[in-house]
């Protein structure tokens, strides 16, 4: 028979055992009790470090939403300015298509070359750095989403597991960079020769610079088709980046 007691003393229990077919005496088993309040602060801090855990991974996943949001728009914009490279290109090759005679004037092929050319140039310089800048983002936004806003990821395939589409469309936009900085490198080398033929139409009359002029106008249009090509390119690795991203992430209303 087992019968229990409040023993002297806080917090302590006793249980006094009886064995009937023992002729000893009975003897006292004391049993330290846990100070009250002790055992029920577990429950508490667990529920405050889920608490805690779900606030992290809430503020991780709106990180993620904006960068990601923000990325899709640096290579909307990006996209939208490529696609206007190609025209501005072909209709300067236009202009060089047949043999050009002076005097140079605003309206002569050779100056409506050149106003293309000069838009081509500008639009190719703001895509690259577009296409850098996309790239960059997503960087710093993966580490965001790391919590490691300081500290940009290194390389595009340490961004995190849920930036796989993004993954994709960086890759797509380094390459899309590297052709726009050589076809910008191309254009402005059609720059120059459109300038040496200019000032060469101002003496054409003088022997063998007629021959000299239609030599560097076919070099000039030659390189052009070459470059509306590397300008093509462009586009398509810009739209299949932006493919990539279709369904990712929302875009804000603008």
């Amino acid at each position: 028979m087992v019968q229990f007691h409040r023993a002297r003393g806080k917090n302590k229990k006793t249980v006094t055992s009886v064995d009937p077919t023992s002729p000893r005496q009975p003897f006292l088993l004391v049993f330290q009790s846990p100070p009250a309040g002790l055992g029920g602060e577990a429950k508490p801090q667990s529920q405050r470090h889920r608490k805690e855990a779900s606030e992290r991974e809430r503020e991780r996943e709106m990180a993620a939403q904006a960068w990601k949001t923000r990325f899709r728009q640096r290579v909307a914009e990006a996209h939208a300015r490529c696609l206007i490279i190609p025209g501005k290109i072909g209709h300067a090759r236009a202009m060089l298509a047949r043999p050009l005679r002076g005097p140079v004037l605003r309206s002569s092929p050779i100056e409506i070359a050149e106003e293309s050319l000069e838009g081509a140039a500008s639009d190719l310089y703001t895509a690259a750095s577009l296409l850098g800048s996309a790239t960059e983002l997503a960087l710093r936004g993966g580490a965001t989403e790391l919590f490691l806003p300081s500290n940009p990821v290194r390389s595009i395939r340490l961004l995190p597991g849920t930036a796989a589409a993004q993954r994709r469309a960086c890759h797509k936009l380094l390459a899309a960079r590297q052709l726009a900085e050589e076809a910008y490198d191309a254009v402005e080398l059609c720059s120059d020769l459109r300038l040496g033929i200019r000032c060469l139409l101002d003496i054409q009359r003088l022997p063998g610079v007629a021959e000299l002029i239609e030599a560097e106008r076919l070099r000039a249009y030659n390189l052009l088709a070459n470059v509306r090509k590397t300008a093509d390119g462009c586009v398509w690795l810009v739209a299949g980046a932006l493919e990539d991203l279709r369904g990712a992430v929302p875009v804000r209303a603008t």
